[in-house]
């Protein structure tokens, strides 16, 4: 499915952001140092009410091409970069959010790796945003070992450091947008490679990844993730690995009595609380999509 196409295609930076004026000039800062220098910049305003887009034009003077479209109509990722990719003008997507930082090298290396595949993702570094317990309270990086691997399927690269190439992403419709929340970017690598698209990875392509520094910030992320993966499990419930009951149980007993860890420190308390929102969460999303996922 690869196109050919020569360099001078470039890509298209899709830059999706919410009131994200607290963090987006240092992704800007990221995106205006890179080696790469045949891109453009697409970036969606999904209903941002705060000083983001101020931001922004700030940083104009140092960026490329800058598009900024609207993407006011609804909330919710997936629109919003169905919106910023119906805006680019180059041969390939890249994507990445507001709230980290891209390496000087990132479109370089995910240009070289898409010489060879349909869509890639790159690798994502907890070390440098976040302190040690926020990293506990998430286990490390996803991408430690290469493409994420969790959902009991298909690997799919992080919708926060990843690239395809135009045609691909229209071609299987884009990403879905009945996940307003996330899983998105699984959903979208699952049906590119289900189409018979191939998917690489470059640990090459480095995003600073910004993990969530509050307890609550964090356990309402591990809630949502864990909501979310209902949706995609009602969506793939023949090929999506599900646990079983009595795992499940096993879980709730072993954790679940441990609530003496919530007063031992912030690092083991943050991984006790968000390990009961992600379960919580997964209970919460099979109610509300009537799947039984736990």
């Amino acid at each position: 499915m690869c196109p050919v196409v020569s360099d001078s295609d470039g890509i298209s930076v899709v830059l999706c952001v919410r009131n994200a004026a607290t963090t987006v000039g240092e992704q800007l800062e990221g995106l205006s140092r890179q080696t790469f220098q045949s891109w453009e910049l697409i970036l969606v305003d999904n209903g941002c009410t705060d000083a983001t887009l101020e931001v922004v034009d700030s940083w104009l003077p140092q960026l490329p091409s800058v598009t900024v479209v609207r993407a006011h109509e609804r909330a919710g990722l997936a629109y919003a970069r169905n919106v910023g990719v119906a805006a680019a003008n180059r041969a390939a997507i890249a994507f990445c959010d507001g709230d980290d930082v891209v390496d000087a090298n990132w479109l370089s290396a995910l240009w070289d790796a898409l010489q060879s595949a349909d869509h890639v993702g790159g690798h994502l570094d907890v070390t440098g945003l976040n302190d040690a317990d926020t990293v506990y309270w998430r286990t490390g990086s996803p991408t430690e070992d290469g493409l994420y691997r969790a959902h009991g399927y298909l690997p799919h690269p992080i919708g926060a450091n990843f690239a395809v190439w135009r045609t691909v992403y229209l071609d299987v419709g884009g990403c879905d947008e009945q996940f307003v929340i996330c899983s998105d970017d699984v959903d979208l690598s699952w049906r590119i490679q289900r189409a018979g698209g191939s998917l690489g990875y470059t640990p090459d392509a480095i995003v600073q990844y910004r993990l969530r520094s509050s307890l609550r910030q964090a356990a309402r992320q591990q809630w949502t993730y864990g909501r979310a993966e209902a949706r995609l499990f009602k969506k793939y419930r023949t090929e999506m690995r599900r646990p079983a009951l009595s795992q499940a149980l096993q879980e709730w007993i072993r954790v679940l009595p441990r609530i003496d860890r919530f007063f031992r420190g912030r690092r083991l308390r943050g991984a006790w609380v968000c390990f009961i929102a992600y379960r919580a969460g997964r209970i919460r999303g099979g109610l509300e999509h009537h799947v039984a996922w736990w």
